[in-house]
Order: structure tokens, then C-alpha cells, then sequence
């Protein structure tokens, strides 16, 4: 778990007290290094009157000056008044800088991840299958190092990866205290693998299968990470995306794909920002970064 998250838990005396205290600390994703590859896990997920899917978000940020050239950044979705306990269809968005981005997630992110690191062979399946794969890594890295919580509004819920979905902690551990926080996850597991073993084997299949039912996972061409790329391709690039207006809301698909982008964006480069190599690119460029999270910029 992450170690602020992991403060943060010790100290709460229940779930009500744990989701005040991580809204009033202002931490918003843990992150890690997935095969090299940063990942950013949000640990709120956002309630949207005009979502019908539980959906995730995984958003391919190029990096400005950095070693690596993309992070991921990761964000749930879910309709108004659902929680992580759900039997809704699971869409998984991946947004990519542009049309070609199917090539790069191929060549950037699935090679390395899959292919060369994890030993696996990525055969000549569909896309959409080793996106499948792709997504379960970075779902199983995100719910390691935020110890499976979510925050839904005041609400905090436990993600069991293995099954795809969130219990909520009110009726599984009334109190967090020192017993769950000293052992973290594996009470966490423990509880859960309690709890099954008093359902019928029938019984949990059946509800295993409606929760986990994912759809295809969807390639969306992102207008400000295309210009992300742009610049980060060429830093003496006469773009100026601050302008560009196929970078506003109304060109998005939804409110929801700019919401998520942005905080993307302000996520990722936020904590990394002065440690990145920056003198290539013009000042209107960084300008532009930098109004993602950055209120002396505005």
C-alpha cells in the first residue's frame, strides 16, 4: 500500500473517519512503476449522471523531458447513485493520443508490459484481448499500492481484484482501527474468503459472473494527449494547444473524457514537474502544461 494511504489508515478509527481523512490530506492517486511504466491509481471515483457503464479510464499520457515517454494514469466512472458494488457492464476506455494510438499501445505499452517483461506471449489475437490483459495488470498494480480502497463520495469501499468488485466496508469492517490496518490487505482477504465460504458455490459463480461482465475495451483518440505527443515529439513545434480548439470540452466525447484528462494531466506531472528536463520546449508549451495544475499560471 501506499505509504501516505497507509498513515492515513492507521490513524482512521472507521471507514467515516478514513474517507475525511484522505479528502483532507488532498491526496488524489498512488502511483507506482509498472515494468518500468508509471501508473497513477486515482483513489476517487467520479459519479456521472450520464454514464450507464462502470467504466474505467486509462489514460496514456505522454511525458515532457522524462526518461520514460508515457505514464498511465487510471480513474473509475460510475453512474449517479451506483456504488462499486454493482452488476453493471465494466467498460474499459483507453485513450490514446490519436488514430494511431492503437499502434502505440501496441509498440510502447503491450510489447513492454506483456510481451518482453511478464513473459507472456501476445499471439494474434485481437487487439481487444490483449488490451484485456493490459488492463487486468494495471487494475491488480493499482488496487496493490492503494490497498484496494475507494472513495465514492463519503463513502469508502474495498476493491477485490479478483473478483472485480467493491464491498463496501460499512458491512464488511465496521471499524478500521489497528486490528485491519496491522495487517492491511490480507485482513482485508481473510474477511472476504470468510464471507464466501457461506454463499452456495452456484451462488457466487452466478454473481461473480454478472459483476465481473466486461465489455470490449474502447479506443478513444484524445485531443489534448495528441498534443502532448505533438510537442513532446517536436519542442520547436509552432502548436499552440492553448489555441487549438479541438483541445476544448465541447470536442470531447463527454464532459467525463475532459474531466478525466485534465486531472490526468495534473496528476502526472504535478509532483514530477521540476525534476523533468524542460529547456528544449517554449515557454508557450510549458505555459499550457503547466495551466493543468498550476494556479500561478492561470
Amino acid at each position: 500500500m501506499d505509504a501516505i494511504l497507509k498513515k492515513l489508515t492507521n490513524k482512521a478509527r472507521d471507514t467515516q473517519t478514513l474517507a475525511q481523512a484522505i479528502t483532507e490530506s488532498g491526496l488524489k492517486s498512488v502511483s507506482s512503476v509498472l515494468r518500468g511504466t508509471p501508473i497513477f491509481g486515482a483513489l476517487t471515483a467520479a459519479s456521472d449522471e450520464t454514464a450507464e457503464y462502470d467504466e474505467t479510464h486509462y489514460v496514456l499520457i505522454p511525458l515532457l523531458g522524462a526518461e520514460k515517454n508515457y505514464a498511465i494514469y487510471t480513474k473509475r466512472i460510475l453512474p449517479l447513485d451506483v456504488g462499486a458494488n454493482n452488476s453493471l457492464p465494466k467498460a474499459r476506455i483507453f485513450h490514446v493520443p490519436d488514430e494511431a494510438g492503437t499502434s502505440l499501445l501496441e509498440r510502447e505499452l503491450v510489447a513492454e508490459l506483456i510481451n518482453k517483461r511478464c513473459g507472456e506471449e501476445v499471439d494474434s489475437s485481437e487487439l481487444a484481448d490483449t488490451l484485456e490483459k493490459l488492463a487486468d495488470q494495471i487494475d491488480g498494480e493499482t488496487n496493490k499500492i492503494s490497498g484496494g480502497f475507494l472513495l465514492i463520495g463519503s463513502a469508502v469501499a474495498i476493491v477485490n481484484p479478483l473478483l472485480g468488485i467493491g464491498i463496501a466496508t460499512q458491512g464488511l469492517i465496521p471499524a478500521i482501527g489497528a486490528k485491519a490496518s496491522k495487517v492491511g490487505a490480507e485482513y482485508v482477504g481473510n474477511k472476504l474468503r470468510q464471507r464466501n465460504k457461506t454463499v452456495a458455490k452456484s451462488k457466487i459463480e452466478k454473481k461473480t459472473t454478472n459483476e465481473i461482465r466486461k465489455l470490449k475495451p474502447q479506443i478513444y483518440p484524445n485531443p489534448i494527449t495528441r498534443s502532448l505527443e505533438a510537442i513532446a515529439a517536436n519542442p520547436q513545434t509552432n502548436l499552440d494547444p492553448a489555441f487549438d480548439h479541438r483541445n476544448w470540452i465541447d470536442q470531447f466525447k463527454s464532459p467525463r473524457h475532459y474531466a478525466v484528462t485534465l486531472e490526468a494531466i495534473q496528476e502526472t506531472y504535478q509532483e514530477a514537474w521540476h525534476t523533468l528536463e524542460l529547456s528544449p520546449y517554449q515557454e508557450s508549451h510549458l505555459r499550457w502544461v503547466r495551466s493543468f495544475f498550476d494556479e500561478s499560471s492561470q
